[in-house]
């Protein structure tokens, strides 16, 4: 089992063990008055090293007071390593360094080596699906120019799709002076910005997070080394939301922190460039603090096992020259956050409940729909990214993930879950769902207990696993009963329980429209301004379920992919492109056998692509699929091998659209096709393993 499964596992052992072994509280942390104390309604951070240090011990105090058999939150993590936040990056030339790989460039080939930006808003156009416009996310598959780049086995591939030409190589990862790989153990993550090529990784040596930066050559389609950063953190990696985001040319990097681990100033995270054959002790020691304690703010409401949750904003542009000047501004709040970030600002949810609530708490018992008194609070802090302090939007409840929130013309928006799922266990549980519709005005520099006006009841989903999605001024959502929602444990001729979805209308939620749709709901994704459900009835395949989002929400059409089973649970494994006249196509992958039909992130094994057409009134129409090679094995070319990064924890296939060609990463495979009739017709692919050049 790999180190992220294991720990994966550790995450729910502890969840359930904090369910059962501290179920005798009395009140949840929220609403312990202790706790209370030390919140501040107002944002108000700290005012110095003496003040935050009392604050964790009285935190410290409370908590023992409240829990006098087990082990304070920061026992629990004493052999937790020295946090840090470090850059390493080129410097100028070393006569003692011998070693290319590990050597900085010498200061003649190192001309080139400044990361510059023209403008300070530059936008790079996303080929994959992404949640909001103008905000790039990571991925494994990303377009600068002409020119497609993939991230694989820690590696990028460089290829000229026009003439599907492979153009480089390189490794992102270094290696030693005995020439075997060193840095990061999981390359995850691409963005790019202009011809900026920025690598998330995760280094469980150097326990950090590992951010390296490229650039791509358009004349000659080579990539270049330009620096790497290292940021010590648990990690990163998430299985539903990526790390990263860069809007412009700025990097938006979200870390949190274990209170106990930020308590002491002198082995608070520090950013510096790195020197060859410095130490960590001195990188620490010289390096400059990515944060202070007057950097920190409260607590809003009550809360123990605090978590310092840090935003960073880090302008890329000349960063040879400045080094990496990131903004940062953190938070104190549970370790249940979940981040959404927009062209303009960047948002964090932030809920009350702890691990320790997830017990038998004595919640009163009533009938019908929770009140907000009854909903545990939530914070959702909003920093605008050019400039202006941060502001709060008091609310309850949870969401579900970052598809939960949305902006759109000035205003917050949200689903919320109103379930009471702190409360005792053996209570008949309810997803309650609300909306939450606020403009950006409501959010101020004061925490304050949100009204039950201020939550718009929406109809249950009736299951509790529940995707969402907002598309311009309508909200859909709807779900299942079982995490995967996948037909494993069923028995030919038998169904799958699939409650109606529900598309609320923005701008009138009572007029909710109930979709009865014959299948389950794995997957909603946006198709233009309409919407696409996918989905299990039974063994037979996967359906999906186009929904027409105009003057009501319908259903257009349901097509099943006979014994075609999804492959891939990430949002960006989804693509769509509609044309002006309201026909398109769209792509997702699958095998062919539904025990491998898998929405397990550590999935590596290689899939097709399927893909459909739809017209104009929302008609659904098989268009065929690109076969990958291998059925359980991802097939390389020979004398290639995989050194780094061997599992595909965020997939490896991706459909896209480009030039009116359509376009498919199949694991190490990337194919060129055309629709002829309907129906997609394969005219070249290249095996990304065959280039010639060794990698450098």
């Amino acid at each position: 089992m790999s180190i992220r499964v294991l720990a994966a596992a550790s995450l729910f052992a502890v969840a359930c063990f904090a369910s059962s072994a501290w179920a005798q509280d009395e009140v949840p942390a929220f609403e312990d008055r202790e706790l209370e104390a030390l919140a501040s309604p107002e944002l108000q951070a700290f005012a110095g090293e003496q003040e935050f240090r009392r604050y964790l011990r009285e935190a410290n105090r409370i908590y023992r007071k409240r829990h006098p058999s087990r082990r304070y939150w920061r026992g629990s993590h004493g052999d937790a390593p020295t946090p840090e936040f470090l850059v390493a990056q080129a410097e100028v030339a070393d006569p003692e360094c011998t070693d290319p790989e590990l050597c900085p460039q010498d200061a003649e080939s190192d001309a080139t080596a400044a990361i510059s930006v023209t403008g300070s808003r530059v936008s790079t156009p996303t080929i994959t699906n992404v949640q909001v416009a103008g905000v790039d996310e990571g991925d494994i598959v990303k377009q600068v120019g002409d020119y497609l780049l993939v991230l694989q086995d820690g590696r990028i591939f460089a290829l000229h799709y026009p003439s599907m030409r492979l153009t480089d190589r390189i490794d992102v990862y270094r290696r030693d002076e005995d020439g075997d790989p060193a840095g990061a153990d999981w390359y995850d993550e691409m963005l790019v910005q202009g011809d900026q090529v920025i690598i998330t990784a995760y280094s469980y040596e150097d326990e950090a997070s590992e951010i390296s930066v490229f650039r791509l050559d358009r004349a000659s389609g080579r990539v270049a080394r330009r620096g790497v950063f290292l940021i010590t953190s648990d990690d990163y990696y998430d299985v539903d939301n990526y790390a990263t985001r860069i809007i412009g040319d700025r990097l938006v990097i979200h870390t949190p922190f274990e209170a106990d681990q930020v308590e002491d100033r002198d082995s608070r995270p520090v950013v510096r460039r790195w020197l060859p054959g410095e130490t960590r002790e001195e990188a620490i020691r010289n390096g400059r603090k990515l944060f202070e304690a007057r950097d920190i703010y409260r607590p809003v409401f009550g809360l123990e096992e605090p978590v310092v949750h840090t935003l960073s904003v880090c302008p890329l542009g000349d960063v040879a020259e400045r080094g990496l000047d990131c903004r940062s501004t953190a938070f104190v709040g549970t370790r249940s956050a979940e981040m959404f970030v927009t062209p303009e600002s960047i948002y964090l949810w932030m809920s009350s409940v702890s691990w320790n609530d997830w017990g038998e708490y004595d919640c009163p018992k009533v009938a019908g729909r929770a009140a907000a008194s009854q909903v545990a609070p939530a914070a959702v802090i909003r920093l605008p990214l050019e400039s202006g302090g941060p502001s709060v939007l008091g609310l309850r409840g949870r969401t579900y993930d970052q598809f939960s929130m949305d902006e759109h013309e000035g205003r917050f928006r949200a689903l919320v879950s109103w379930g009471r799922d702190y409360c005792d266990i053996e209570v008949e549980r309810t997803e309650e769902v609300a909306l939450i519709d606020q403009p950006r005005s409501a959010f101020g520099p004061v925490y304050r207990e949100p009204r039950d006006s201020r939550f718009i009841p929406l109809p249950p989903p009736g299951v509790f696993r529940v995707e969402n999605r907002f598309a311009g001024n309508w909200l859909v959502y709807g779900g299942r009963q079982n995490y995967s929602g996948r037909p494993y444990d069923l028995e030919n001729g038998e169904e799958t329980e699939h409650p109606s979805a529900i598309a609320v209308p923005l701008g009138d939620p009572s007029a909710s429209v109930m979709l009865d749709q014959p299948h389950n709901v794995i997957r909603l994704e946006r198709v233009g301004d309409d919407m696409l459900i996918n989905g299990y009835r039974d063994l037979g395949g996967l359906s999906l379920s186009y929904i027409d989002l105009g003057q009501t929400a319908r259903i257009t059409s349901t097509y099943r992919l006979d014994n075609r089973f999804e492959s891939e649970g990430r949002s960006h494994a989804f693509n769509s492109i509609a044309n002006a006249d309201g026909s398109g196509i769209i792509g997702v992958p699958t095998i062919e056998r539904v025990d491998q039909a898998s929405r397990a992130w550590w999935w590596s094994s290689a899939s097709d692509l399927s893909y459909l057409t739809f017209d104009a009134a929302g008609r659904l129409a098989d268009a065929g699929f690109l076969e990958g090679k291998g059925e359980d094995e991802v097939e390389t070319a020979p004398g290639y091998r995989c050194e780094v990064s061997c599992i595909d924890w965020y997939g490896n296939a991706r459909p896209f659209f480009l030039g009116g060609k359509v376009f498919g990463l199949i694991a190490t495979e990337l194919v060129e096709a055309e629709l002829v009739g309907g129906k997609v017709t394969e005219r070249r692919r290249v095996d990304l393993t065959a280039a010639r050049d060794a990698p450098r």
